[in-house]
């Protein structure tokens, strides 16, 4: 049982910055106690956060998929499996050379929540991704449907994820991965090659919403806490 689609406090978003509460180790520490077999940490424009979540993860029995979240110039791009530290600037980059970092660094593409976007995901037929985002629990029931007939149409691989932003949330959506073995790069490959379920489908709930709200107007306006993506986070 996967989460694939998790932020840490390390996330770079072009509107809210720092956009999520939790540290990398506290991610791997809430997966391992919630029974996942893994999470992928996708913080936005950096893959420091999902670096920081690898190093970790072993001491947990949890695998940490290195991930990262970029703000494409055509909307959101997950990509699975960096394992090197990058930073990247939100809408510099177009679709293909989001593709062809990816392929470059061994890892694979997600397109993430699809409709909830300004413009529909018209270049999934010009860039074959690996796999849709069918199910995101920060995303409504119609356009979660909407992914799902995407990825039919198309034929590509669907998966869930949470999107977490805070610790409760974790597990919200969950992808079943069938591999060979353990390993990150068998994971990768069954995900592209469609050997996945979604397994969980549990909706952003309104008390989630008000905790995640509560987390940042405390801690931003109130304590004016920094969040600082740090080795021991």
């Amino acid at each position: 049982m996967f989460d694939l689609h998790v932020h840490t406090y390390c996330s770079r978003h072009p509107v809210w910055g720092n956009d999520a509460v939790s540290s990398p180790r506290e991610v791997v520490e809430e997966a391992a106690r919630r029974g996942l077999d893994g999470v992928a940490i996708t913080d936005h424009n950096t893959t420091k956060g999902g670096l920081l979540g690898f190093k970790v993860a072993e001491s947990n029995g949890v695998m940490v998929i290195p991930g990262v979240e970029i703000s494409s110039v055509r909307g959101d791009i997950v990509v699975l499996g960096i394992m090197e530290e990058l930073e990247f600037r939100p809408k510099e980059m177009d679709v293909g050379e989001v593709m062809e970092l990816a392929r470059d660094a061994g890892g694979i593409v997600v397109l993430p929540h699809p409709y909830r976007r300004s413009k529909p995901p018209t270049f999934v037929r010009e860039f074959r991704v690996d796999a849709i985002e069918g199910f995101n629990a920060r995303t409504s029931r119609r356009l979660n449907e909407k992914a799902k007939k995407l990825a039919e149409a198309e034929g590509i691989p669907v998966v869930a994820g949470s999107d977490a932003h805070t610790l409760d949330e974790i597990g919200n959506g969950i992808t079943g991965i069938t591999a060979d073995d353990g390993s990150l790069e068998d994971v990768l490959e069954a995900i592209s090659k469609g050997n996945v379920a979604i397994i969980r489908e549990n909706p952003f709930r309104l008390t989630e919403r008000m905790k995640y709200y509560g987390v940042k107007i405390r801690d931003l306006i109130l304590h004016g806490r920094e969040y600082k993506c740090m080795e021991e986070g």
